[in-house]
């Protein structure tokens, strides 16, 4: 399809603002370097765009990223696509993100308008994504942000630039691209670059070929972690639970602490489809919920328990387990704004699939009732 494209086709995209655009315009230069030299400068102008000026940049990702959250939320209403499949709700929302990128650039305070969608948007967006994760299950909503945003783009750019030649690369793309990595790697944020990104739970599973010698020792140190880069292995998911089934016991020292390892494992649990551990995270978590003095831990519990009940992949027994866990969290909580904050999540979640609807009514009825007491 590329092919036949020639500079004058295909430089009209460098006035692109949607960094996807512009990451396509990379792509297709790498398609034409081949048989056309002069696509090697055009290819650097993209780059130049794309991973330019920090300011310039942060900006356009931030734009991106505020769009991205708003329209994720709201494509479903105004579309009418209760119904549609997650990746054509993906496709539809990031499109319509990279249009009101280009047209929103010029914004005096990307910063301030990206603190305003999350404000208004991020935690309907975040509970709608929960439910999403059960046919989605390997990419993290939390990913649209910025900064994982710069490391996906990157990402995509070294296996672009990696599927030539290590002596066919042109040096102004590897200067560029070396230029780029080094803050990623100081930061410690370059192993997000293998991340999968919003479309890449469609492909049937992680790519396999990741999986060499170089990553077997990250894979013995960090098995949960690396979780969210690969497919893990049955030796890390036999770890994970073993990990999981000794703590269950044990006295808690440190709630939040506890629940971001949790958090951790729930994504494990999911991208390796463990029933096993799904069970012991929803274990653990409900011995916490004990110690959960505040309110905003309450709900990252319920996160959690929510997320994990997306391991099943029947519609129907995903909406079972979902209920059964709402249900036996009221019976667990008894303040009022706990149970209040739980009646909101609730609906928003309705609001996302309405066949929650008759299955979240007996938590909501249970919650109710123990604040109509209170």
């Amino acid at each position: 399809l590329f092919a036949s494209l020639e500079l004058s086709d295909l430089s009209p995209l460098l006035n692109a603002e949607d960094p996807f655009s512009l990451l396509l315009g990379f792509e297709i230069c790498r398609v034409r370097i081949e048989g056309n030299a002069a696509f090697i400068e055009l290819g650097t102008q993209f780059l130049e765009k794309l991973f330019g000026e920090p300011e310039t940049c942060n900006a356009r990702l931030g734009i991106y990223a505020a769009c991205a959250i708003i329209t994720t939320n709201e494509v479903r209403k105004s579309a009418k696509a209760t119904n549609k499949p997650i990746f054509w709700i993906h496709l539809a929302a990031l499109a319509h993100a990279g249009v009101l990128t280009q047209g929103l650039i010029g914004l005096p305070d990307p910063k301030g308008f990206l603190n305003w969608a999350a404000d208004r948007f991020l935690p309907h967006y975040v509970w709608t994504c929960i439910v999403d994760r059960r046919e989605a299950p390997r990419w993290k909503p939390e990913w649209i942000s910025p900064d994982h945003l710069m490391t996906e783009l990157f990402g995509r750019t070294q296996n672009v630039l990696h599927s030539l030649p290590e002596n066919l690369r042109p040096t102004p793309w590897v200067a560029l691209f070396e230029k780029v990595s080094a803050p990623l790697i100081e930061s410690g944020r370059i192993l997000a670059a293998v991340f999968p990104g919003q479309f890449d739970n469609f492909h049937g599973g992680p790519v396999e070929g990741l999986r060499s010698e170089q990553f077997e020792d990250i894979e013995n140190q960090l098995e949960a972690a690396f979780a969210f880069a690969m497919q893990p292995s049955e030796k890390a998911t036999k770890n994970m639970l073993r990990i999981l089934i000794s703590t269950f016991e044990q006295p808690v020292k440190d709630v939040a602490e506890e629940l971001s390892h949790l958090q951790i494992a729930s994504h494990f649990a999911l991208v390796s489809r463990s029933e096993e551990i799904a069970d012991a995270i929803k274990g653990r978590a409900f011995v916490l919920l004990y110690d959960a003095k505040g309110l905003d831990l309450v709900t990252d519990l319920f996160s959690v328990i929510a997320e994990t009940c997306a391991v099943k992949r029947d519609a129907i027994q995903y909406r079972q387990i979902l209920c059964d866990a709402a249900t036996k969290m009221c019976f667990f909580i008894d303040e009022t704004e706990a149970l209040s904050k739980l009646l909101l999540v609730f609906d928003v979640l309705v609001q996302r699939d309405e066949k929650l609807a008759p299955v979240l009514a007996k938590a909501k009825a249970i919650a109710k009732t123990k604040i109509g007491r209170c």
